[in-house]
């Protein structure tokens, strides 16, 4: 009967490797036309544009504006909590097709 588990367990494993895989796949494709859309459009904006402040075609905010240097979140008190959801949140409506947890460079992470 051990057998049987061991087996039933090696096949989960491998269902979700298959899983987290393709999920992977799928975001990197998902990041791929989003690009290519950006560039079609005009407002895909480079590493040096982000690094020289150009704004964001989009919403006309600078990305890289170093608002978004926080300290970890159980590090923060109250009113930065606030300040943190709001911060969160109008960014969130300002981009609200964008799935990245944070900005980080101009990159997605």
């Amino acid at each position: 009967m051990a057998k049987l588990a061991e087996e039933v367990k090696a096949r989960r494993a491998l269902e979700r490797r298959s899983r987290s895989a393709m999920l992977a796949e799928e975001e990197d494709a998902r990041q791929t036309r989003k690009r290519r859309e950006w560039v079609a459009n005009g407002t895909y904006l480079s590493l040096e544009e982000l690094e020289a402040h150009v704004p964001c075609r989009g919403c006309g905010q600078s990305i890289i504006d170093r608002l978004g240097e926080w300290p970890p979140l159980m590090q923060l008190d109250d009113q930065q909590k606030r300040d943190y959801v709001a911060a969160e949140a109008e960014f969130n409506s300002r981009h609200p097709e964008c799935t990245c947890p944070h900005w980080d460079r101009g990159r997605c992470r």
